[in-house]
């Protein structure tokens, strides 16, 4: 059942981390109609998420390692 969990965790940060590849890059593309000083605030501010995420990212991959290790216990007999 835990090792269940892991596995949508690892789902969840996949698409996390998809979808903010995404915004980047749909902002990078932008790039080439938006020369103002708008599209650099914009920008700035995508990165900023970007390199949030991976925090964010880090910590669920502990999280679903967490997951993983509870369940090792839990199956172990005495």
């Amino acid at each position: 059942m835990q090792l269940d969990q892991s596995q949508i965790i690892r789902q969840d940060l996949r698409a996390f981390s998809s979808a903010v590849q995404n915004l980047v890059i749909g902002v990078k593309s932008a790039s080439i109609s938006w020369n103002d000083q708008n599209y650099q605030m914009l920008f700035r501010s995508i990165q900023g998420i970007s390199i949030q995420s991976k925090s964010v990212l880090d910590d669920g991959e502990q999280a679903a390692r967490a997951s993983e290790k509870f369940f090792e216990i839990s199956q172990e007999q005495y």
